[in-house]
């Protein structure tokens, strides 16, 4: 999701054609691994053909941010929609980097705390056997 925005901007200017960067996006996903986002791009193209502003055709997708829906709107409006695009791919990217630090910093106490289990687990296996061999001697 994070690509189209960074590939939007390159070339869009005032009456320069709105799908082109569209359609690049959609050649640069992966054909399985963002198949639902693929076949949201392939609407959204289809719809700006027919003559619908490109900020309506991707919120009726229902895939993209409503963040990056409004500053496409603004960018259409206000004839800055490759700026506001590259705000977009910015804001997306703090995002992503955002979310995951924070999962990051969640799982690194998950980590710690199950690999000291395992270091528990090894430690009675060792422990154990000898623990009840001394109860035997006695």
């Amino acid at each position: 999701m994070l690509q189209m925005p960074d590939d939007a901007p390159q070339g869009q200017t005032p009456g320069v054609d709105r799908r082109r960067p569209v359609e690049a996006s959609t050649r640069s996903l992966a054909q399985k691994t963002y198949q639902t986002l693929r076949e949201a791009i392939e609407r959204v193209i289809e719809r700006v053909r027919e003559g619908t502003s490109l900020a309506r055709a991707l919120g009726d997708t229902h895939v993209f941010p409503p963040l990056l829906v409004h500053l496409v709107a603004s960018g259409e409006a206000s004839g800055k929609l490759d700026q506001l695009l590259e705000r977009a791919a910015r804001l997306q990217t703090q995002s992503l980097e955002r979310r995951l630090a924070v999962f990051l910093t969640v799982l690194e106490p998950v980590v710690v705390l199950l690999l000291g289990g395992m270091v528990l687990l090894i430690v009675l296996a060792i422990l154990l056997p000898i623990i009840q061999i001394n109860q035997l001697v006695r």
